[in-house]
């Protein structure tokens, strides 16, 4: 299937430029003379008809303010691609309005990556840019490169892999010690009182778990949903500390609860709006008035 890219406008602001010039600078040891960073747009297509093209470009309306890259030929400048490491959020969204707008025969899959381009003031080693890389991308969902990346690579379609069974009863082992091989060699991050209930759960049933069992214990019992380390009792140099980190946030709330209509209910808080209006109808008239109305403020805190 044919596929392409495009080069799209900045993806830094001029104060995140600035902002990033200084830290990378600090972590490498050497001066930044120029910084620039665009968004590159990565098209798996069913077909690069002009037409597929212009309605793209049209969609992401992007491409009105691009700037002109670093020169490469330079030995000074580094060119860096930052793309997702799985599917992205941002491409399921932008796919499934390509194929609303018109593009389902046309586009398969639209990504969006970064390159970032660097120049020092003389070129950069490896252990340099090793020290500044955490700056630029996310380790967990991204991936960094000193190479575009391969776009059969990245739009790949795999089958789904076979349920597995973890055959922790394994005969002549010890069914801790498989799990916790397992544990690790998967990185569930199942902590040692997980792996004895589960152990414990699967000896009742009479037979070993699957593989996909594990890996849903090991999220809905995440630090994310149970909030393990945030609740956990804390030593610190052999001193026991009173609270726990969730019970230091909320100690803020319990000194100053005022103008706070609803705090840590449902990852949620709700603070004290002010009064406003909005429009609404009026049934008996059929007509539309304005109804005064206090519209509080919802803050909403989510992990990636």
């Amino acid at each position: 299937m044919p596929r392409s890219f495009l080069v799209g406008s900045s993806c830094f602001t001029a104060s995140d430029l600035e902002e990033l010039r200084g830290r990378i600078g600090k972590a490498a040891d050497a001066t930044v003379k120029q910084l620039h960073g665009d968004w590159f747009y990565y098209l798996d297509l069913k077909n690069n008809s002009d037409a597929v093209f212009d309605k793209i470009d049209e969609l992401l309306q992007d491409f009105g303010n691009r700037q002109a890259p670093l020169d490469e030929t330079n030995a000074n400048v580094l060119t860096l691609f930052i793309t997702p490491r799985y599917i992205s959020p941002w491409s399921s969204k932008a796919t499934s309005i390509a194929h609303v707008c018109g593009l389902r025969d046309g586009v398969n899959r639209i990504e969006r990556g970064k390159r970032v381009m660097i120049e020092f003031d003389k070129p950069a080693t490896e252990q340099q840019i090793a020290t500044f890389r955490d700056i630029l991308y996310d380790r967990m969902t991204e991936i960094f490169d000193r190479t575009q990346p391969d776009n059969a690579t990245m739009f790949a379609e795999g089958s789904p892999s076979p349920l597995a069974v973890v055959d922790i009863f394994a005969d002549g082992k010890d069914p801790l010690t498989v799990l916790a091989n397992y544990n690790k060699e998967k990185g569930l991050s199942l902590d040692q009182s997980e792996m004895e209930y589960l152990v414990g759960v699967f000896q009742k049933l009479g037979r070993s778990p699957h593989d996909v069992e594990l890996f849903m214990f090991a999220q809905v019992n995440s630090e994310h949903c149970r909030h393990k380390v945030f609740n956990s009792s804390w030593n610190i140099d052999g001193v026991d500390k009173g609270k726990s980190l969730f019970q230091m946030i909320r100690e803020t709330h319990k000194k100053t609860p005022d103008y706070t209509i609803s705090a840590y209910s449902d990852n949620a808080a709700v603070l004290q709006g002010e009064a406003a209006n909005y429009w609404s109808p009026d049934y008996s008239t059929g007509t539309w008035k304005l109804t005064p109305e206090i519209v509080h403020i919802l803050t909403k805190a989510e992990a990636p």
